[in-house]
């Protein structure tokens, strides 16, 4: 399945390992009192969270992928080729870069590592 991550116009294709999440996530918060009475507030807004394990990929794609999440850009995320009309809108999130590990004996050529994407 291969699934594509980009500007419009410039997509890259991407062919995720089996583990590929979508899940989601709702903002809420659960506070107690002091006698024990549990409180929730739950917004109506939510969004989704899309873990996307990938290898194999090729250090160009590396490269994007990279500057898309240092500069925040906003992407287009289609899951399959049979609904091209059909994607989220979403950033590359986390607190480090997406793909650090090369994949032996393809050093410097090939990575691998989890995409964090979540929509906007």
């Amino acid at each position: 399945m291969t699934m594509t991550l980009g500007p419009v116009g410039s997509a890259i294709a991407l062919a995720p390992n089996y583990d590929y999440t979508l899940s989601r996530v709702y903002v809420r918060g659960d506070e107690r009192t002091l006698e024990g009475a549990l409180f929730s507030r739950v917004e109506l807004n939510s969004y989704h969270r899309i873990v996307l394990p990938v290898s194999h990929v090729e250090s160009h794609n590396v490269s994007l992928i990279n500057s898309w999440h240092r500069s925040g850009t906003t992407l287009r995320f289609t899951e399959t080729d049979s609904f091209p009309g059909s994607y989220y809108t979403v950033r590359v999130t986390g607190q480090e870069t997406s793909m650090q590990t090369y994949i032996v004996p393809y050093f410097m050529q090939f990575f691998e590592g989890v995409i964090l994407l979540e929509t906007l």
